[in-house]
């Protein structure tokens, strides 16, 4: 934003859980809410009542469509799809409970993932999907045929669908 100049971007770094509308001196209605690929809390119907209730214009939600950008992962390693992120009609089903009729689009992602090794590979993975340690082999083992080489780097690709979720507040 510096860089190009702009100004009128307010960019709040805290966890939505923390945040009360009207009570922090640092939120007040925004043109704007987005939410991009973060919504893992636990009462998420409350999540979106209180971006409707923030923005004045729109709010933006980024999110999966069908699998998780996990490309399978989590089903070769665990034999379980990952739980931690809702597909997006989940969110689209609270939205309509809420008689928040929202706008859906959806495309093809392709994601890729750098580590310098090995060992940084299995490290990030095992923290990301909260594995446990005696997973450590079998993810080696799935990461030594999955991941490429790439300018010196391990790459992980993995192709996804994303969603983008939009509704203008006062529209229900």
């Amino acid at each position: 934003m510096a860089g190009e100049g702009v100004t009128n971007i307010t960019s709040i770094n805290k966890q939505w859980e923390d945040i009360e509308l009207g009570s922090d001196s640092d939120i007040e209605p925004h043109d704007v809410v987005i939410a991009s690929h973060s919504l893992s809390m636990l009462d998420i119907q409350e999540a979106l009542a209180k971006m409707n209730a923030a923005a004045t214009k729109y709010v933006y939600l980024f999110t999966f469509a069908g699998r998780w950008m996990d490309g399978g992962l989590c089903e070769e390693i665990c034999g379980e799809k990952h739980h931690s992120w809702s597909d997006y009609i989940h969110l689209c089903n609270i939205l309509h409970d809420m008689e928040i009729y929202a706008d859906v689009e959806i495309w093809d992602s392709e994601f890729e993932q750098r580590y310098a090794n090995m060992d940084e590979a299995v490290t990030r993975i095992m923290e990301t999907y909260d594995l446990p340690s005696e997973k450590d082999g079998v993810l080696r083992e799935y990461l030594s045929g999955t991941l490429v080489t790439d300018d010196g780097a391990l790459c992980l690709k993995r192709k996804s669908k994303s969603a983008m979720i939009r509704w203008q507040p006062n529209s229900h």
